[in-house]
């Protein structure tokens, strides 16, 4: 019943379901991906003092 009651009512909001679920995958993808960032920017930027790296690549 509750189904069929969200499926009823839902129906003229789901572009906004769909970007919500959009920007939150993108979200989750960029918190995944910015320690690993961080990381390369460390290993390959900072331990180097390469500044143009750095700044490359937080770009």
């Amino acid at each position: 019943m509750l189904v069929t009651l969200i499926r009823r009512y839902s129906k003229p909001y789901l572009p906004y379901i769909w970007a919500v679920i959009f920007f939150q995958l993108a979200s989750t993808i960029a918190a995944l991906y910015l320690p690993s960032l961080n990381a390369q920017i460390i290993d390959e930027g900072v331990s180097r003092g390469d500044t143009d790296y750095i700044w490359r690549t937080g770009g």
